[in-house]
This record gives C-alpha cells, structure tokens and sequence, in this order.
C-alpha cells in the first residue's frame, strides 16, 4: 500500500547557504571574506555517483519567504551573521537587525511564559507539606515475633 505524503527533502545547512548565495549573485558573494565562504562550501554535502561528486544545492525563490520554502533555522542564522556583518551598509540597518532580534526573543519569552508560567524550580518548599507526612514507625522483625509470642502465652 503506497502513501501519497509529499514529503520536504532535508538539506545541510551549508547547501542551503549555499543555494541562497548562489540565488543573492555575486554582489553579495564577493562582500564575503574568502575563508568564510571557503568554510561554507567545504562544508557541502554531496554524493558520489559514478565517481563524480555530486553537490545537492537547493533552489530558492525570493518572491516566496524563505521559511515557507522550508529552510532550516540554522542555515536563517548563517544568512542573518552574513547579512549583519558584511551586507549592511549602514549603523542604523544593524541596529533595526538588532531590534528585530530584540523584539522576537521577547514575544518567545511571553509566549513561554503563558505556556509554563512563571515558576521558580528553586524556590524552597513550603514547610507545610513536610508537616503533612507523618512518619510511619515499622517495627522490626524480632519485635514481631516476640508480640506473637506473648500473646501465645496471655491466651
């Protein structure tokens, strides 16, 4: 019985990088130092098919977002390290990249804490569920049997 599930293929975060540079064009390629860009394709993941390495680099459509087109969070925070650092033109640009950083840590904090509350892991107990234990004396085994014995005897 064969399923019909349309299944998203999984890429490397450095083919994903990669096919995004690739889409971006050499403007944006060359604004990055060599050994960077050297790190990102020697970390390239391939097959081999008759001898010949194969690289799998995806495709990206930048009419359509990205996190729609199923790009890891990974490979999102290597374009967003490039951008910062060697894309922006200006001190204000980084700044509003800072904020919009900022301002979702923030919504992920609320949104965590609405699911989980705010609870303290190391906050002391209250003395008032030791109080509600009440220890249970267990008597030993020779103690048992001497009870059976003296009221063998007081029978």
């Amino acid at each position: 019985m064969e399923e019909n599930i349309s299944r998203q293929k999984v890429y490397c975060p450095y083919n994903e990088v990669y096919g995004i540079l690739t889409a971006l064009g050499n403007n944006f390629i060359n604004k990055i130092p060599k050994e960077i860009l050297n790190n990102i394709t020697r970390n390239l993941t391939y097959t081999i098919s008759d001898g010949k390495k194969i690289y799998d680099i995806p495709t990206y459509d930048f009419k359509v977002s990205l996190n729609i087109q199923g790009v890891s969070k990974e490979a999102i925070a290597i374009i967003y390290y490039l951008y910062y650092n060697f894309w922006c033109n200006t001190d204000k640009e980084k700044e509003y990249l800072k904020n919009v950083i900022r301002n979702n840590e923030r919504k992920l904090e609320e949104i965590k804490r609405e699911n989980y509350g705010d609870v303290d892991i190391f906050k002391k107990k209250n003395n008032q569920d030791e109080k509600m234990l009440t220890p249970v004396k267990e008597e030993k085994w020779y103690e048992k049997l001497l009870k059976k014995i003296k009221n063998i005897f007081k029978s």
